[in-house]
């Protein structure tokens, strides 16, 4: 067991180990804004894990993530990145759903 310590430092300090991202709407916008698709992942998956979105009105949402309100419907998808096949492309997504007052009630990451 002494002996997987040092290898698994070795390859956290080489980035083959990651850890999980903490929610940063400043990176997911970021890495919209430069289609970083992996980090846009991280940034989905974090805020799904964490569920940072809920509770937030509409507009909040939209100043967070620099985006413009687009509809006034219960659920809304923002890119999440995609699994990088060159052959067979996915759009991975960030869904939000909202309650009747406006406010966001649930975060999933499609993917």
């Amino acid at each position: 067991m002494r002996a997987v310590a040092p290898i698994v430092c070795a390859l956290a300090f080489a980035g083959c180990v990651t850890t999980k991202a903490e929610w940063d709407p400043a990176a997911y916008r970021a890495a919209v804004a430069s289609g970083d698709a992996q980090e846009m992942g991280r940034q989905a998956r974090a805020a799904e894990r964490r569920q940072a979105l809920v509770g937030l009105t509409r507009e909040r949402v939209h100043a967070l993530l620099g985006t413009r309100p687009s509809r006034r419907g219960t659920t809304e998808s923002f890119p999440a990145g995609d699994n990088g096949s060159v052959v067979d492309r996915d759009a991975f997504s960030l869904l939000l759903r909202y309650d009747r007052s406006g406010r966001v009630v649930s975060v999933d990451y499609t993917g």
